[in-house]
């Protein structure tokens, strides 16, 4: 008889197999369980090696694990996650504190409990999912949608956190986060926290790292930011010489179909060959701490149960296959946004970044040879967390504490390099605050002192809209035509004044005669028609102007740079900015990524700490570079000893080492 369709289970249902809730107990020594419990004394007795670290934002403790490894003993953790804090208790004997960071009281307490217990070493990474490009259109989405705030309040978490720090004072603030943190519209957040840092006598330190280069067998980029009290230089840790792959990294554990479960629930596991001919380094390290009894068992090898047409898809799959490539009949979603829905690994090549999405679908994790989503343990494995680690929780909480985690061997080296670095005690003399007041310094000099020697004659421009129309018509122009342009373009203030008879003959008079180019001024019209059409608000920022189509970002970035004094100051990343900073930090004017480390070294000559009332100083020094780029630091023959950073310039002492390549040129005024 056949089920009515109410109740009849389609054949591609994924069958119902629960995996086992996992309590981790609470590690054998434990601190205690609250802030009343912290003294010097029982800091003392279970500091291991006199170091000691609190980690905030802990998750499950994936950057506790690595900085415990590199000698540094968690005294607390903290999180708002309960089964990530009960795998966090179960690792260290500090203490778990299950809290909400927003709360000023619960900053307040745990600054009060922790002042004079001379911390060492405050970590933590903030919640990223506002940083990441993914995360940002999640929250729009929910946004449009009315599900959720337009201020996302998880953003406010990373001034806790360095409202802690500050407060706390350590001898080391270590936070880790994902590179759009630093990047676009929120590199004013690593702005300012390199800012206020250094304003309490910090050295501070930031870079882009990649997993891979640190032993992680995944392609994993992170920021890290590293500030040292008192001046301390901090030196990175030097990358492995090769990468570790996913096969090097999980090859040793037993094949297992989707969907299979131990017999025994959370006690279960799956034996374990521990033999160590055929073992990768890789492998003997995250094998080396399980306990004796545990040495041929294999914990937490379970994975999600496999539909049938996914088994069918798996089959089809190789390491290149996109979805769109997959037999029609077999796709259930649409095949032109979900490009990269399915994705096998490559055994022989690092895993793409775990992350907590995987506690959702293991879509983007699939085997690279059984045709199965990965396991916990492997997932785990690739995190490089040690075997010997449980995750409290059923297996959806463990894959989100392991997606969430900092992978501990990539904090372990940071931890070494911090203690090296602790031991060493070199002074670190850069500061971003010094850099960005000599810039605007220098930039204020000539524009008062030297004002018709202004390359951008614009920069002293007073409304965005004489910046644009300057850009528009004289950008390309050499320095005399940019100068005597001006001289006439600044007396149009706004738009309506660049429409008027009189205007409109010297707009179309500049560009016919001194620039020969006759589509510039008809540029210049229509984008003034169209300002005048929006009204005020189009000024609004440079996102606003920006809307104007014939109004590049950039363009539109500079004039809200320039001529609007509120602004938090975008900074622009063009190949002449790019320029200066390389040269600047690298001796050279290529070599770095321009949209990543170059942005990064662009943000260490600015400054700023933009949530401040007055940001005048960074504004400037964002003009000065991009005046330097046209006028000093030049692509060839630069006149270095006319530029305000020579005395701290890589590119400049370059030329110092070596006078059989370089002449340097005589100081120029202004």
């Amino acid at each position: 008889m056949t089920e009515p369709p109410s109740t009849q289970k389609p054949r591609t249902a994924v069958p119902n197999v629960r995996g086992p809730l996992i309590r981790t107990p609470r590690h054998p020594e434990p601190l205690g369980d609250s802030l009343e419990k912290l003294t010097k004394t029982k800091i003392r007795q279970i500091s291991k090696h006199g170091h000691t670290s609190i980690d905030l934002f802990s998750g499950c403790g994936g950057l506790s694990l690595g900085l415990e490894s590199a000698g540094f003993t968690p005294i607390v953790g903290v999180d708002h996650m309960s089964d990530a804090l009960e795998t966090w208790g179960s690792l260290f004997p500090g203490i778990p504190l299950e809290v909400d960071l927003h709360e000023p009281s619960v900053i307040e307490d745990l600054v009060t409990a922790l002042s004079g217990t001379n911390i060492d070493l405050i970590a933590g990474g903030p919640p990223c999912q506002p940083f990441s490009l993914a995360g940002r259109s999640r929250v729009r989405q929910l946004v449009l949608d009315g599900l959720r705030d337009a201020h996302d309040i998880r953003r406010d978490l990373w001034r806790s956190f360095l409202d802690i720090a500050i407060r706390i004072k350590p001898r080391v603030v270590l936070m880790e986060n994902v590179p759009d943190m630093a990047l676009g519209d929120d590199m004013r957040i690593l702005r300012t926290m390199i800012d206020e840092l250094e304003a309490v006598d910090y050295a501070v330190f930031a870079r882009l790292l990649d997993a891979p280069d640190y032993g992680v067998p995944q392609l994993r980029q992170r920021l890290i930011l590293i500030a040292m009290r008192d001046g301390i230089n901090f030196s990175w840790p030097e990358p492995v010489p090769e990468h570790v792959t996913i096969n090097q990294a999980i090859g040793d554990m037993p094949e297992v179909q989707g969907g299979w479960r131990p017999p025994n629930g959370a006690d279960g596991f799956i034996d374990y060959q521990p033999g160590t001919s055929t073992r990768h380094d890789f492998v003997k390290k995250m094998r080396a701490d399980v306990a004796k009894k545990d040495k041929r068992k294999l914990y937490d090898h379970i994975t999600r149960p496999v539909r049938e047409d996914d088994l069918e898809i798996f089959k089809q799959m190789d390491s290149s296959t996109k979805y769109n490539e997959i037999d029609p009949k077999l796709r259930r979603y649409r095949d032109d946004i979900f490009v990269d829905k399915y994705k096998r690994l490559d055994g022989d090549k690092p895993s793409r970044a775990i992350t907590a999405h995987i506690a959702k679908d293991g879509y983007w994790y699939i085997h690279p040879s059984q045709h199965r989503t990965l396991t916990v343990r492997e997932a785990a494995r690739l995190q490089t967390f040690p075997d010997r680690v449980r995750f409290a929780g059923g297996p959806s909480a463990a894959f989100r504490q392991i997606g969430n985690a900092v992978p501990p061997l990539l904090a372990e080296q940071l931890g070494n390099a911090i203690l090296g670095s602790l031991e060493k005690k070199e002074r670190n003399e850069f500061r971003t605050r010094d850099i960005s007041t000599r810039l605007s310094q220098w930039l204020e000099d000539k524009m008062h002192k030297h004002p018709n020697k202004l390359e951008i004659p614009w920069l002293r421009a007073e409304t965005p809209w004489q910046v644009i129309q300057a850009e528009l018509l004289l950008e390309r122009a050499d320095q005399v035509v940019r100068i005597h342009g001006f001289t006439h373009l600044k007396e149009f203030a706004q738009p309506a004044d660049s429409l008027t008879n009189n205007a409109l003959r010297t707009i179309e008079g500049l560009a016919n005669q001194v620039l020969d180019d006759k589509e510039r001024a008809h540029t210049v019209r229509a984008a003034a028609e169209w300002f005048e059409a929006q009204g005020n608000e189009a000024f609004r920022d440079a996102k606003s102007m920006a809307e104007n189509p014939f109004v590049s970002e950039t363009v539109a970035k500079l004039a809200e740079s320039i001529a609007i004094e509120e602004s938090d100051g975008p900074i622009i990343l063009n190949a002449s900015t790019y320029r200066v900073a390389a040269r600047f930090f690298e001796g050279r004017a290529t070599g770095i990524n321009m949209r990543t480390t170059g942005q990064m070294a662009l943000v260490r000559l600015v400054g700023g700490s933009v949530l401040t009332d007055n940001n005048k100083t960074a504004r400037l020094a964002h003009q000065a570079i991009i005046e330097l780029a046209s006028a000093t630091c030049r692509t060839r023959d630069p006149l270095c000893g006319g530029c305000p950073l020579n005395t701290d310039c890589a590119y400049r002492k370059a030329r110092d080492d070596d006078d059989r390549l370089f002449d340097l040129d005589p100081v120029t005024p202004g």
